[in-house]
């Protein structure tokens, strides 16, 4: 057996063990950590008008919502105090799986995406798989042998015209996280200050606390 096909198979085996602990932390109404994210820490949200349904609105102005349309949420209570005198307090109903903006996509993810825009029913997002999965086998591509970024994947279905946010939910995910010190105006803060910008709202309650 090859090396390749051994990573295969042990990267199959890691992704079943992590579906199945999300199920069980699902029954148990447990929300634990992705990707490095601990999701035990504190989130919240900051508005200027009161929220009695969790819509996402059209927020794509500005430099601070550079991840798109979505619900923005961050672990910095200081920061969501600054977007509004409402303040709520996130809390997830299932474990959540998002994509980071600025870091490579995991090879296991990007079998996975690559497999599911090539059974897509739109050609261009048929084409882009098949062009991921060339990449993900080695083979030439557009991309070199550059990594590619969370940022690559939105700026692509971007370029084909669809709908970027449910394009992502079909994909697996809920939202897009970057630090929040890739905005101009809070590039003091440390990495582990987050902004996520969460496209499905169904994983989300929000209890106003101010």
């Amino acid at each position: 057996m090859n090396s390749f096909k051994r990573k295969q198979i042990i990267a199959e085996k890691e992704k079943l063990i992590i579906e199945n602990f999300n199920k069980v932390c699902k029954q148990l109404g447990i929300v634990l950590e992705y990707n490095n994210i601990s999701f035990n820490q504190p989130f919240y949200h900051g508005s200027n008008t009161r929220i009695n349904n969790i819509e996402i609105q059209n927020n794509t102005k500005g430099e601070d919502n550079f991840l798109g349309e979505g619900i923005y949420i961050t672990n910095n209570l200081q920061i969501a105090q600054s977007y509004g005198n409402f303040i709520y307090k996130v809390k997830f109903t299932e474990p959540i799986k998002l994509l980071h903006f600025f870091d490579n996509i995991p090879l296991d993810d990007l079998r996975d995406i690559s497999s599911i825009l090539s059974m897509s029913e739109n050609d261009d997002l048929q084409y882009l798989g098949d062009t991921y999965l060339d990449y993900f086998d080695g083979s030439e591509t557009t991309y070199g042998n550059e990594s590619i970024w969370g940022k690559t994947l939105v700026s692509d279905l971007q370029r084909y015209n669809v709908n970027v946010n449910h394009e992502l939910i079909e994909l697996g995910y809920d939202g897009i996280v970057a630090p929040l010190n890739k905005a101009n105006r809070f590039s003091s803060l440390d990495d582990n200050q987050l902004n996520i910008c969460i496209i499905n709202p169904k994983i989300l309650k929000l209890e106003l606390i101010s």
